[in-house]
């Protein structure tokens, strides 16, 4: 059996490496920074885009990106702020713009193929009126969504760095093949498609020492994870999951498509989960802690 998964795993681009860490992100520490060719010679961090970039096509384009003092006293850091658009521009962008850091020269995002388990950063906001700011990393693999990281603040303003550590929730097994990563200002607004104004000015957020930590375990450790048992490898109505861990557990299983089609939660030693209604296949599932760790994977397969 695990013979043939691993074989079968390869060959749809499933996560089998023994890797211990995740892939550095570049100029992660915001150290490294460049100047524009506009007339204000404005800096802008390297390998992270932002609309500064727009300021050598558009002169009077706001300066939402800022070089700043970082958690180290030689360090620099990056402080992103919601913009005015002056009235020249306005007939073709509203009054007022979004603060965006994007990792990668673009919005699309990057090639990356690890499976991190924790994002990290530094940070310091000040938030104004009803916005809020957020920091969101997602892993694609063929455009799909397989995996994010993500905290937003709207109620309480930090004056000195914080530090942030957010799991990356997984729910497919596969390697990623793309990785996207923002912070936003204004993220209450664009989230609620309302229109940004005057009393959105002056949120800020600050932010160094951005990493991608962990990797998940290798897939043939968690195969043979002997604290959770599921049976029968060959079901036609139920499935029975026993755990010898404390604590909830979440189980989700994945067809062949990707696509999850069945998430139950394990609050017992032993769960029996109903499998009537599922398309006869092969399906792989995978079980995570309470603190949202893939623990175990396997596949069972469905035959009515």
């Amino acid at each position: 059996m695990k013979n043939k998964f691993s074989t079968l795993a390869v060959a749809l681009g499933l996560a089998v490496s023994t890797q211990l860490s995740a892939q550095v992100l570049t100029n992660g520490n915001l150290d490294t920074w460049f100047t524009l060719t506009d007339s204000a010679a404005t800096e802008t961090p390297d390998n992270w885009y932002n609309f500064n970039i727009l300021k050598t096509q558009a002169r009077r384009f706001p300066t939402t990106v800022t070089k700043v003092m970082g958690v180290g006293s030689a360090s620099s850091a990056v402080q992103i702020e919601n913009g005015v658009v002056p009235a020249s521009l306005q007939p073709n962008l509203p009054p007022y713009i979004s603060g965006v850091l994007s990792y990668g020269d673009d919005l699309n995002g990057v090639p990356y193929t690890s499976r991190p388990t924790t994002f990290e950063f530094d940070y310091k906001c000040t938030i104004m009126g009803t916005d809020s700011v957020i920091a969101l990393a997602q892993f694609k693999k063929n455009g799909a969504l397989i995996g994010v990281g993500a905290w937003i603040t709207g109620t309480a303003n930090a004056t000195t760095f914080q530090h942030i550590s957010k799991p990356i929730q997984w729910v497919s097994p596969a390697t990623p093949d793309t990785l996207e990563l923002f912070f936003i200002t204004n993220y209450a607004n664009l989230t609620r498609n309302k229109v940004m104004t005057a009393a959105n000015m002056g949120t800020t957020l600050t932010v160094d020492n951005v990493m991608l930590s962990g990797a998940t375990a290798s897939m043939s450790d968690l195969e043979t994870n002997t604290n959770f048992t599921v049976y029968p490898t060959i079901a036609t109505t139920t499935i029975t999951v026993k755990k010898e861990e404390e604590g909830q557990c979440t189980l989700i299983m994945i067809d062949l498509s990707g696509k999850i089609v069945k998430n139950s939660i394990l609050n017992t030693n032993e769960t029996t989960i109903s499998t009537t209604g599922m398309a006869n296949g092969i399906y792989f599932y995978q079980i995570a802690d309470n603190d949202t760790k893939i623990v175990k994977i396997g596949k069972i397969e469905i035959a009515n």
